[in-house]
């Protein structure tokens, strides 16, 4: 369902678009650049075998947390998916994709499906989620699939608005699909409240130590 809170969190934190573009001006043109790269480089060679690909890739997605074996088996499976124009479950893929890398790995099946096809399929990670989240009953993995839907509709509903529209004509950003456009304006929204939550509770334990002190 289109979620209404992380739409009103996207227009008030992006009211004065410009100032934030400026702001966060190197985090989106490197952002843009690796993932233009990337999109280039998965239909010229085999990325089940290129380490170029999967050292830039791991690295970029944070997949070099899997163990050296779950790595393998992650990029056959981009590998053996990259030219599919069936829709790919992310939900599924992440079940299959369990007994290679050890457990439920939703994040990372979101990215394959995203570098595979940015105009159908967004990325869920803790920054996005920040956006996203709210109560679920279920699994864990039924919450993903569930908040999954929310991006996708919310993606879906935002792919005319002002701020994306002069997003591209900032950034030009050629080879990148609208989803992934959006992934780096709500990932950014999520850095900055990730990054308030630490300070302030950093805040909190320097004043405790002080009472203590005192």
């Amino acid at each position: 369902m289109i979620n209404k809170d992380a739409i009103k969190k996207f227009e008030t934190f992006y009211r004065d678009f410009e100032d934030v573009f400026s702001k966060y001006d190197a985090d989106f043109r490197n952002n843009i650049q690796i993932y233009i790269q990337l999109k280039g480089m998965l239909h010229e060679m085999d990325v089940s075998a290129n380490e170029d690909f999967q050292r830039l890739y791991s690295k970029f997605y944070g997949v070099r947390r899997l163990p050296v074996h779950c790595r393998r088996e992650y990029f056959i499976r981009l590998e053996s998916l990259k030219n599919t124009t069936d829709t790919i479950s992310v939900g599924q893929l992440t079940k299959e994709m369990k007994p290679s890398l050890g457990k439920f790995h939703f994040s990372f099946c979101s990215k394959m499906a995203d570098i595979i096809d940015d105009k159908r399929y967004p990325i869920f990670d803790s920054n996005v989620y920040e956006s996203f989240k709210r109560r679920l009953s279920g699994s864990r993995l039924e919450q993903c699939i569930a908040i999954y839907k929310d991006i996708t509709d919310t993606y879906k509903k935002l792919k005319n608005n002002p701020v994306l529209t002069a997003f591209k004509n900032k950034y030009r950003p050629i080879g990148m699909g609208y989803m992934k456009m959006l992934d780096a304006l709500f990932w950014v929204i999520g850095k900055t409240e990730i990054e308030k939550r630490k300070s302030t509770k950093s805040r909190k334990k320097r004043k405790e130590k002080t009472n203590n002190q005192g």
